[in-house]
């Protein structure tokens, strides 16, 4: 009379505790579905923001001594005009080869790789000015925030690109070292030398000009 744990009620019991629990194993299996969607979704609307965000835009210029205007002969090319020294912005100091002045291909990114080719183009060229200005105004600055994105910069780090981006284009591969003798302490008490290395590295915020 007294072992009523396996009476008939003793074992509905035991069956409505074995239903509550699949109940809860479901919604634990809903909620990390539901999960696994947000963050899917998430993560499909980051990509599909971020590559809207990094097309590159140019400003729609006509005048053929600044850099940005579109090359007739290379549709995918800007023109990045040299001039003879100390004669920058002036349309007939503006170099040529063969007819052809010199351009830069479209970039998809701005990113390390693209402003080291634009260095390298200004270090083979060491003879004659480009100009700065246009570069900045007509390529740059309508890609502010390309610039940013891309490269996980700052609003400090891209105000340093466009306030002292010739700098670090004209000296994108040197060193402190590559112009005066330094001895080891003293380089370790400088700033950062404006190179590309130095301005992609966002844990350099010390700079020697």
């Amino acid at each position: 009379m007294k072992r009523k744990i396996d009476s008939p009620r003793g074992k509905k019991s035991k069956g409505k505790i074995a239903k509550k629990g699949k109940k809860t194993k479901s919604r634990i299996k809903c909620k990390i579905d539901l999960e696994i969607s947000h963050n899917l979704l998430s993560t499909l609307t980051h990509n599909r923001t971020t590559k809207n965000m990094t097309s590159p835009q140019f400003k729609e210029q006509r005048i053929m001594k600044e850099c940005g205007y579109p090359s007739p002969t290379k549709p995918r090319h800007l023109y990045f005009p040299f001039f003879l020294m100390g004669a920058c912005g002036v349309e007939e100091c503006v170099i040529s080869w063969n007819g052809e002045r010199e351009s830069l291909k479209k970039p998809k990114k701005m990113d390390y790789n693209w402003f080291k080719i634009v260095g390298q183009k200004i270090s083979a060229n060491p003879y004659f000015d480009w100009d700065w200005k246009s570069f900045k105004n007509n390529i740059l600055l309508p890609n502010r925030e390309h610039i940013k994105t891309v490269n996980n910069f700052d609003d400090a780090r891209v105000d340093l690109l466009l306030r002292d981006g010739y700098a670090f284009l004209n000296n994108w591969d040197k060193e402190h070292s590559d112009f005066d003798d330094y001895t080891e302490e003293k380089l370790e008490q400088m700033g950062a030398f404006p190179n590309l290395k130095n301005l992609f590295d966002m844990s350099v915020n010390k700079w020697e000009y």
